[in-house]
């Protein structure tokens, strides 16, 4: 039994990986909770369109992305309000991960990635 098993009675908990496909897919952008964040929107106006040959570097540097909380850990932006309803479980990354069996199971952008979500 591997120690992950071991915190979480015997469940290996979900695993988000800091990828293309996941951030393609991703409801951050759009939720409620970033909306009028100044710090978010300054993120989200020096991201060029990010593609494959873009992505490797971004990747490196998730704290520059305004997603995917999931994975990477909570946001740096203080201005983001947690009182908005987030979009988590309806995120097509959260449905995939079956999200909602870990801990925690929504804003992830307030409270980090999922536990243990890094390998």
């Amino acid at each position: 039994m591997t120690i992950r098993n071991i915190i979480e009675g015997g469940r290996t908990p979900p695993v988000v990986h800091f990828t293309l496909e996941n951030y393609r897919r991703c409801l951050c952008p759009g939720c409620m909770v970033q909306s009028g964040s100044v710090c978010v929107e300054g993120k989200r106006a020096k991201l060029p369109d990010v593609d494959e040959e873009r992505w490797g570097v971004l990747a490196s540097k998730p704290e520059l992305l305004p997603v995917l909380y999931c994975s990477s850990g909570r946001t740096d932006c203080r201005d983001i309000d947690t009182l908005r309803m987030c979009r988590c479980s309806g995120c097509p990354t959260f449905v995939k991960y079956r999200l909602s069996e870990g801990r925690p199971k929504s804003y992830f952008c307030r409270d980090g990635c999922q536990v243990l979500c890094k390998d």
